[in-house]
């Protein structure tokens, strides 16, 4: 099966990049033409996803989410976007095109001309782009290369070694995606549904598993989002060998806690968001620096689609803002650019919130998140759990407890500040230096170059990221004082990291700085620059301070998802139903029914003579694992010893009471998993002693067994009776 998820990896991978870059290449040439590498791909990856996510959303109101519709759709879209924006060279081209097919007809090009011209003109712009790609850069292409795969093997380990999902969150994702597949938008409420649209878009126009999609999507954008890391790093280096040199520290050494990197794994909107944190930035940048339209256009978009998927990278970009406003603040006032980026960010923010808007008109509530976001901020941990339900099932009597007021001496706030970074950022807080150094070097760098009055664009751009690195933070060590935060610490800590490459290069570009007037000194420093690479990554491997594999989360078992995409494949539609915990639903869905084991066990509890209980269609399949999951929704490391040695089903599990202490059915299999797979263990035993020839084995492993049921629509099983008593006498 190992072979097979590789195999949907690179399936995924090919789709999104086609889908993506295909459909931004039609519209954004106009924008992309003559520009560089990085202009290209930031701009591919902002125009396609924005068209993406739009289409899907109107597509979705207008109830016109079927696979030719979408196809047609989305090819006529952008292609109009294409001739609207690029009339003359449209009409040129396809007139160019439309004279040769009449030439083709009238014979006078004949059909091995054709194919030549075909041949040469591809291979001509095969070897360009070979050139324009490679020239001068066929070591740095290699050592990029060896980093991203490096980082494909970090962020790929769970989904090709394990088939459970490698977030919590990432089965309310699936759901969703599943939903809006199915013709249902916002299931559980207004949520920005950007990353959920592109994974519908994958599933309906490629005709791909949603499930697929799910599990494998966070592995891709994984990818992109540390290509686009390198791009920046690289658009504000000019020491060639600076941005690989930081780019390759930060994906090999093991500096961060594993909370800044593990979430890469999966198909998250906050992770799917950052994809776009890097082209705000750079098409600020340029805007400021050339005051082009179109790259405040682009830095517009940008910022909108950060709205359109998640609100944490938006607030995260506002950071990056107020850093901008701070350093940016004279030139702006000057060529009077304020107003231009001000107005753009109203309108971005009013493209994306629109779709939500309509929703919340059409009578969509909000989903819970709002509500968790804003308990973040208060500080107040029992607002969300008040808002989902979770009240305490006994009224505490309020005590009055007298408040201890902490005095915050110098020492104390270094030492809960150290703390903070040691939990959320640094494995070691003297690994702290990485962000000091480039500190200081860029004030000092700034303040002489202000001395002397030759301040840079580039020095300016590293200001303005030292500032925006320390919002990030002080928002991130404001929780530990108790102070009002807008997004939680152990998430802050990912874009501290995030910044790594640029902390790592800026001490080699500072350096270059110094020497760049003397003309051999630029070999010199790039060659200083490999040898560094060489010697830290030698330390690291020499201490033992290689990056470690993301923890694992392990929610079901390979058989579980081998015989549900079994079932999806083999039996017809709505034909079946699953008995098994919460995990299958998202697989269910668009497919089949679910039918909750906890649900299922609890009923067979109050069992009395003459009960009935039917599940209505042919095919049922109970799932019962044969090693209950044990701490089931925790994180694991991959060598975990409680990952291979746990408890198998018992009779002594199966007579043990569950009680009612939890609310949700989640909670009981959290706690009592153990309890309740023995006891569907043994009454699956027992129901296929009574009913050989309907209740088969599906599916075997060491882990699991999963039994069907086929039965009689007009005459259902009775699937109530009374197995427990006949624990008594095994």
């Amino acid at each position: 099966m190992y072979s097979t998820r590789v195999l949907e990896l690179i399936q995924i991978f090919s789709i999104y990049t086609i889908l993506l870059f295909g459909l931004a290449e039609i519209i954004a040439r106009p924008f992309t033409r003559g520009k560089g590498l990085i202009y290209r791909i930031c701009t591919d990856m902002v125009v396609g996803n924005f068209y993406i996510i739009n289409m899907m959303f109107l597509l979705a109101y207008l109830k016109c989410l079927y696979q030719p519709i979408m196809i047609v759709l989305f090819l006529l879209g952008a292609g109009l976007i294409r001739f609207f924006t690029d009339r003359e060279r449209m009409t040129a081209y396809w007139k160019h095109k439309y004279d040769i097919l009449c030439r083709i007809l009238k014979r006078e090009y004949g059909s091995k001309l054709v194919k030549q011209k075909v041949t040469q003109k591809t291979v001509q712009r095969v070897k360009g782009m070979s050139f324009n790609l490679l020239r001068g850069r066929v070591l740095e292409g290699i050592l990029l290369l060896a980093a991203m795969a490096i980082n494909i093997y970090y962020y790929s380990y769970q989904a090709l070694n394990f088939v459970s999902y490698a977030a919590p969150d990432v089965e309310v994702h699936l759901y969703w995606i599943q939903s809006l597949v199915g013709g249902k938008l916002f299931p559980a409420g207004v949520y920005p549904f950007g990353m959920h649209c592109v994974g519908a878009a994958l599933s309906l126009i490629f005709g791909v598993s949603a499930v697929t999609v799910g599990r494998m999507l966070g592995v891709v954008t994984s990818f992109y989002i540390m290509l686009l890391c390198y791009l920046l790093v690289k658009s504000l280096c000019r020491l060639k060998y600076a941005p690989i040199v930081g780019f390759m520290i930060f994906t090999i050494a093991n500096l961060t806690v594993d909370t800044t990197y593990m979430r890469y794994s999966a198909m998250i909107s906050q992770e799917y968001a950052m994809l776009f944190l890097v082209p705000v930035m750079y098409f600020l940048y340029l805007y400021l620096n050339e005051k082009g339209t179109k790259e405040l256009v682009l830095f517009g978009m940008s910022f909108s689609l950060t709205i359109a998927v998640h609100f944490y990278i938006t607030a995260v970009a506002c950071f990056f803002f107020l850093a901008i406003g701070i350093v940016y603040l004279y030139r702006m006032m000057k060529q009077k650019m304020l107003v231009p980026i001000i107005l753009c960010g109203i309108i971005s923010t009013f493209v994306a919130v629109a779709p939500l808007l309509v929703g919340l008109c059409m009578g969509y509530e909000l989903e819970q998140s709002f509500i968790y976001g804003a308990s973040v901020i208060m500080n107040d941990s029992d607002m969300y759990a008040d808002s989902t339900g979770n009240t305490r099932q006994e009224e505490e009597q309020e005590e009055e407890v007298e408040e201890e007021t902490i005095n915050y001496t110098p020492e104390l706030i270094i030492e809960e500040s150290s703390k903070q970074l040691e939990k959320y950022v640094f494995k070691d807080i003297r690994y702290l230096w990485i962000c000091v150094i480039p500190l200081i070097l860029v004030f000092v760098d700034w303040i002489i170059r202000l001395c002397k009055g030759c301040v840079t664009n580039r020095t300016l751009e590293y200001l303005s990221q030292m500032l925006y690195l320390l919002f990030i933070l002080v928002e991130l060590l404001l929780s530990r004082f108790e102070l009002p935060v807008i997004i939680e610490p152990k998430r802050m800590g990912i874009f501290i990291a995030y910044m790594l490459p640029l902390l790592m290069a800026i001490p080699l570009e500072m350096f270059y700085e110094l020497l760049k007037k003397y003309r051999s000194w630029g070999l010199v420093c790039n060659v200083a620059a490999l040898g560094c690479l060489g010697l830290v990554c030698f330390y690291i491997d020499m201490n033992g301070m290689v990056k470690e594999l993301p923890t694992v989360y392990y929610f079901q078992t390979t058989g579980a998802m081998k015989a549900a995409c079994d079932i999806i494949k083999h039996y017809e539609k709505d034909s079946w139903t699953i008995v098994s915990p919460v995990n299958e639903t998202t697989l269910t869905y668009n497919h089949g029914y679910h039918y909750e084991l906890w649900d299922f066990i609890t009923e067979l509890e109050d069992y009395k003579e003459g009960m009935e209980l039917y599940i209505p269609t042919e095919y049922v399949f109970f799932y019962v694992e044969k090693m209950p999951i044990q701490l089931y929704g925790y994180s694991f490391s991959v060598d975990d010893e409680i990952l291979r040695k746990r408890d198998s089903v018992s009779v002594e599990a199966a007579m043990e009471e569950i009680g009612h202490d939890y609310q949700k059915a989640d909670e009981y299999y959290k706690y009592k998993r153990l309890e309740l797979m023995s006891r569907m263990y043994y009454w699956a035993k027992a129901y296929q002693n009574y009913f050989p020839d309907e209740m088969t084995v599906f599916y075997e492993d060491d882990e699991i067994v999963v039994y069907r049921l086929k039965q009689n629509t007009y005459a259902l099983n009775n699937l109530a009776i009374d197995y427990r008593e006949e624990l008594l006498y095994e």
